[in-house]
């Protein structure tokens, strides 16, 4: 959706990221450059290609905090937050 800069918007993302988050999520085919980006300050991440493997694999390492989520509206990632809410009640 952003183009050729694509990668490199990602991966500042990532690093602003990890200069505020404790830990981290990144789903889809741009959570490798997410998680490039987080890296350079933290390495608390998992990264998934589906939500369906987010799903499926999902381990909270906190009971408590705060949960930001963003993504493209593509991904449907209401089902993101329904899974985390059935995790964390």
């Amino acid at each position: 959706e952003l183009g050729e800069e694509s990668e490199k918007f990602h991966k500042e993302i990532g690093e602003i990221a990890g200069k505020i988050a404790d830990w981290a999520i990144f789903i889809g085919e741009m959570a490798p450059y997410y998680a490039e980006g987080f890296a350079k300050f933290k390495n608390t991440f998992k990264t998934f290609n589906t939500v369906e493997e987010f799903s499926e694999n999902l381990e909270i390492p906190f009971k408590k905090g705060v949960i930001l989520v963003k993504a493209s509206r593509a991904l449907e990632l209401e089902r993101v937050v329904e899974k985390l809410k059935e995790e964390l009640e």
